[in-house]
């Protein structure tokens, strides 16, 4: 129903149970279930609680699966908060169980698999890693299609979509494609981004994990932003602001926040139809023509979202939108862009630099 708020208690009061009739693996299972309801609200910061409860009860049974859970639900939590090295050696561990627990896979799949692709996406920005994550992405999404699992057939078409959206910009053949046995992939032309984007939203609607839908609108809307497809792109950001203000997710809210205040300065006075700023700035947000005011304001917004989560994930991002809303106010852009720099360099969130290399170059920089 996605009562988020209201399912914690009763979440913990399962762990409180699990742990008195020494359920350990019903431990493990119910803090992933709590760390789940807790991210999209965005209580990062109280997640870091059941997730190492699940570390320390795991290591009380012999059941691997549950093992690997509890590594990759850590990883993703260390992801939020922006500790992208840390998050990157709890999904080694978590891959490398598995193999020993299954020789014959090669990497992590279902949902631990697809959130490891969405870490590495942040961490690199070489056209090969790219390649190699397409290859994981592939070979999760048949895993997923064997097991009829909606919500990971959901994700590993978002990591593919990412994956060949970000090739094509580069106009990379897709190597990793040719050494896989995936026939229906092994095409001469490029691979459309968009089928993968249309896939991912078709089984997330088939699944019971409507809350990842934010999450796929808005990685479509901003590569519909990037193609300057502005209606498009306002179009998918509005149906996941409509699913974030129902639901209170505070995460998500943040990132429709940051793609708002860019889509303003790239619409300008003129922006689309299709925007809507009143769902996220209410009725008194400044005028359609005043598009630095509305950018400031999503920026605000933003910049409390992540103070309040914890979700610093999105600093570097914070200071990028800064930088162009300085540039064209006719400030001097250069701190916020070093500072945005300097803070994705220290977090390894290379994946953010082909974007801050565009906005240098848009300040003249």
């Amino acid at each position: 129903m996605g009562r988020l708020e209201e399912s914690i208690f009763f979440r913990e009061k399962d762990i409180a149970l699990s742990e008195i009739i020494k359920d350990w693996d019903g431990v493990g299972r119910s803090c992933e279930n709590l760390i789940n309801s807790l991210i999209p609200i965005g209580k990062l910061a109280e997640c870091m609680a059941p997730a190492r409860n699940a570390l320390d009860f795991s290591s009380r049974h012999d059941n691997w699966f549950r093992k690997r859970s509890a590594h990759s639900f850590m990883a993703v939590t260390l992801h939020k908060q922006g500790r992208l090295y840390e998050a990157l050696s709890e999904f080694h561990i978590a891959e490398e169980i598995q193999i020993e627990s299954t020789p014959n896979d090669k990497f992590l799949h279902w949902y631990s698999g697809a959130t490891y692709c969405a870490l590495l996406l942040d961490m690199t920005c070489r056209n090969v890693d790219v390649e190699k994550i397409l290859l994981r992405g592939f070979y999760g999404l048949e895993f997923a299609k064997e097991k009829e699992h909606s919500l990971s057939i959901a994700l590993d078409n978002l990591t593919i979509a990412r994956c060949v959206s970000y090739l094509n910009t580069k106009n990379c053949n897709k190597t990793a494609i040719n050494e896989v046995k995936f026939p229906e992939y092994q095409l001469s032309t490029k691979l459309s981004e968009n089928e993968f984007f249309d896939l991912s939203l078709e089984y997330i609607e088939k699944s019971t994990f409507i809350l990842y839908l934010p999450e796929i609108l808005i990685f479509r809307a901003s590569y519909y932003k990037n193609k300057y497809d502005f209606p498009l792109s306002y179009g998918a950001l509005n149906n996941a602001q409509i699913v974030i203000g129902n639901f209170r997710l505070r995460l998500y809210a943040t990132d429709a926040a940051l793609l708002s205040g860019h889509l303003s300065l790239d619409c300008k006075e003129n922006p689309p139809e299709e925007m809507d700023d009143e769902l996220t700035l209410g009725p008194n947000c400044a005028p359609r023509e005043d598009y630095i005011g509305r950018a400031q304001a999503h920026h605000k917004r933003a910049a409390q979202l992540i103070e309040s989560t914890g979700y610093h994930l999105r600093d570097p991002e914070l200071t990028l939108l800064e930088a162009r809303i300085d540039f064209y106010r006719k400030q001097d852009p250069r701190p916020a862009l070093d500072k945005s720099r300097k803070r994705l360099e220290e977090m390894g969130y290379w994946g953010l630099l082909p974007e801050w290399e565009r906005v240098a170059a848009e300040c003249g920089y």
